[in-house]
C-alpha cells in the first residue's frame, strides 16, 4: 500500500489536517509556564503623631499551576484500504500540546469490537469484524514547528512508541502500524482507538515519565499542581480518536460451465464422437482489490479425451483466455516444455499462465476472465 496513488491520498489528507490545524492554531493558548515563580509585595506607609514611620513591607509568592490540555486529531478522511495480509499499513493523528508547558504523553492503541460504530457513522453488524494484525504505535522524531505536516514520517525504525518533550502549543505525528488480517471478507472494517495520556514531563527517552494525576484539595501556592482542562468526557487527562481499515479484497466466485460444441449427427447432444468445450470463469467483479497468479488444476475425466489442438485454427493451441483473445500450450507431453504455464500430465490440465509468454493469470478488481478448453467423448470404449 506504499503506491504512489497511496502517497498522494496521504499527501492529500495531510494538506486538509493541516489547513484545519493552522486555523485552530488561533485558539490556542499556552500561559505562562507551569513552575513560574509571581512575586507580590504591598508596602504600607504610616505616621505615628505625624511622625513618618518606617515602611512595611507585606510580600507573597506563589508557583504557577499546570493546566493539563490537550487535542486529538484524526488526519484520514475515510477509512484506509487494507489488503489481506499486507504489511504495514498505517493510519496518521495529530497530538497538540494545548497546556501552558511542555508535557509527555503516552500512547495507545486499542481494537474497537465488533458492531462498534465508527466516526464515518458505519457500524459493522453483516459480519464479526476482523482484527488487524501487530499493531504498533510510532511517534515522528520531531514536531511539525508550528507547521502541521511538516514534521518527519513516522517510522517503523524510530521505535519511539511516546511523546517525550512536546512544546506547549505544538503538535506531533502520531502513526498506528498494522498488517492486514489473513483472511476476511471484502469490506470488513478493523477500527482501532489512538488513546492518549498526558505525562510528566521528567520523562526521558529511555523512561517514559507516568501519567500526570489531578491535584486534589485546596491550591497550595509553594507546588506546581495539575489540573485537568482537556476535552475528555470527565476531564480525565484522556483523549482519543477512532479511525480505521477497510479490508480491500479480491472476491473471487468460480463457475464452471459445459457446451456441446459439436457432435457427428448435429443433435447439439453429449454423444460419442461430440466435442465439448469447459469454460472456468473466475469473476472478481465485486472485490476491490486483484486476485494475482491464479492457477487452475483439472483433472479430466477419463471417459473422455483431452483434445489438443482445439483452438487458433489448429495451431496448437488448447486453453483458450476471454473467447480466444490469448491462448496456452498445454503439452501433452507432460512437461512444460514452452514455460508457459500450461501443462497435461497424468491425465490432469494445470493452467497457471495465459498466453504463451506465461503471463500470470491476474484477475483485477471488477474484472471477470474466462478459460476454456474442449474434450472429445470417444466412440470407442
Amino acid at each position: 500500500m506504499k503506491s504512489m496513488k497511496r502517497n498522494l491520498s496521504l499527501i492529500k489528507r495531510l494538506s486538509v489536517a493541516a489547513t484545519a490545524l493552522l486555523l485552530g492554531q488561533q485558539a490556542l493558548a499556552a500561559g505562562t509556564d507551569p513552575g513560574t515563580d509571581v512575586d507580590n509585595t504591598a508596602t504600607v506607609s504610616y505616621t505615628v503623631n505625624l511622625i513618618p514611620q518606617t515602611d512595611i513591607d507585606a510580600s507573597v509568592s506563589f508557583e504557577v499551576d499546570r493546566r493539563v490540555d490537550f487535542t486529538v486529531t484524526r488526519i484520514n478522511g475515510a477509512l484506509t484500504p487494507i489488503g489481506l495480509d499486507e504489511q504495514d499499513a498505517f493510519i496518521d493523528f495529530y497530538v497538540t500540546n494545548t497546556s501552558n508547558g511542555v508535557l509527555d504523553f503516552n500512547l495507545a492503541a486499542v481494537q474497537l469490537a465488533d458492531g462498534t460504530a465508527i466516526y464515518t457513522g458505519g457500524t459493522d453488524t453483516t459480519a464479526p469484524a476482523e482484527d488487524v494484525l501487530d499493531v504498533r504505535v510510532r511517534v515522528s522524531s520531531a514536531d511539525d514547528g508550528g507547521v502541521p505536516g511538516s514534521g518527519p514520517d513516522p517510522l517503523l525504525t524510530d521505535d519511539a512508541d511516546y511523546i517525550d518533550d512536546l512544546a506547549e502549543d505544538e503538535s506531533i505525528r502520531v502513526r498506528i502500524y498494522v498488517d492486514g488480517p489473513l483472511a476476511t471478507a471484502n469490506g470488513e472494517i478493523s477500527a482501532l482507538n489512538l488513546e492518549v495520556r498526558a505525562a510528566d514531563p521528567a520523562g526521558t527517552v529511555a523512561a517514559p515519565g507516568a501519567n500526570l494525576v489531578e491535584t486534589p484539595g485546596v491550591d497550595d501556592p509553594t507546588l506546581v499542581e495539575n489540573v485537568f482542562a482537556d476535552d475528555g468526557l470527565t476531564g480525565d487527562n484522556l483523549e482519543f480518536v477512532e479511525d480505521g481499515f477497510i479490508v480491500n479484497a479480491a472476491q473471487l466466485v468460480v463457475t464452471k460451465a459445459v457446451a456441446v460444441i459439436s457432435d457427428p449427427f448435429g443433435s447439439g447432444k453429449a454423444v460419442p464422437g461430440a466435442v465439448l468445450e469447459y469454460t472456468i470463469t473466475l469473476d472478481n467483479s465485486l472485490g476491490t482489490d486483484s486476485a494475482d497468479g491464479v492457477s487452475i488444476a483439472d483433472p479430466i475425466d477419463t471417459d473422455v479425451t483431452f483434445d489438443d489442438d482445439a483452438y487458433d485454427a489448429g495451431n496448437g493451441e488448447n486453453v483458450s483466455f476471454d473467447g480466444g483473445a490469448t491462448f496456452c500450450v498445454a503439452e501433452t507431453t507432460g512437461t512444460d516444455d514452452n514455460g508457459d504455464g500450461c501443462v497435461f500430465a497424468g491425465g490432469a490440465l494445470a493452467i497457471a499462465g495465459r498466453d504463451l509468454a506465461g503471463t500470470a493469470i491476474d484477475v483485477a478488481a471488477g474484472a471477470t476472465v474466462t478459460v476454456s478448453f474442449r474434450v472429445e467423448i470417444p466412440t470407442t470404449p
